[in-house]
């Protein structure tokens, strides 16, 4: 279970970064909102997926 909430920790980190460097490529207005409007959605699918994982493991836990 570590080693998975460890994978989306990493995941997180790297979208992070990802959104960093968008940004410091001098990404303006509309372009960089709907970025980040798609980081979060990832975010949010990604939190669900480690809600869901983390209800398995107490369900058999």
């Amino acid at each position: 279970m570590r080693r998975k909430l460890a994978k989306v920790g990493m995941l997180r980190v790297m979208l992070v970064d990802a959104s960093d460097a968008y940004f410091a490529l001098g990404a303006t207005g509309y372009a960089f909102v709907r970025g980040q409007l798609a980081l979060l959605l990832v975010m949010l699918l990604l939190a669900k997926q480690l809600d869901l994982e983390l209800g398995k493991v107490n369900k058999f836990g």
